[in-house]
């Protein structure tokens, strides 16, 4: 026969002797704790594949349709911290080029520089366009940005014929 001490259904009941003890409690206590461990897991795993800083899942690369566009960015950013845009028209550019970024794209970035400088800018109801000297190869633009809204941002780039490329982008507050 087996000891009170040693019976497995006794084991977990709340009891008042040598030590005050409620077993309900108790485990909720380590489920709660289960759970943290998973989320500490996951935060950790996010954090080494790059969703906070440089890592496998922090960059991206946006295609046109016709791969004449690319668009190269970091998937995650923070609000108000400077970031990096490439575009590469891959299209031979014996004629200048341009580029139109979507109103939602202007709207969540301030655009601080834009490498090499283009020829003419312009604003208007389907965003802001952007056009540039020919250079008889391919084309590379480096678009220096500050994300001023949060969370997810979303937008397209496109050339004036092409078609575009969709961005997506978690902003950090």
């Amino acid at each position: 026969m087996l000891a009170d001490s040693d019976d497995p259904e006794k084991t977990w009941e709340s009891r008042s002797y040598p030590i005050t003890e409620d077993m309900g409690l108790q485990r909720v206590t380590w489920r709660v704790e289960r759970a943290g461990w998973v989320v500490l897991a996951i935060v950790t795993l996010a954090a080494l594949l790059g969703a906070f800083s440089e890592g496998p899942l922090s960059s991206t690369t946006a295609t046109g349709a016709d791969g004449q566009l690319e668009v190269h960015y970091d998937r995650f950013a923070h609000h108000d911290a400077g970031m990096r845009m490439e575009i590469v028209l891959r299209e031979d550019a014996a004629r200048q080029a341009t580029i139109r970024l979507s109103p939602s794209l202007t709207r969540g970035f301030s655009i601080e520089t834009i490498h090499p400088a283009p020829a003419e800018e312009s604003d208007g109801p389907d965003g802001q366009t952007y056009v540039f000297k020919p250079t008889g190869g391919p084309l590379r633009i480096q678009i220096d940005l500050r994300p001023r809204q949060r969370w997810l941002l979303r937008g397209e780039i496109a050339t004036a014929d092409g078609p575009p490329a969709a961005v997506t982008m978690f902003v950090y507050p």
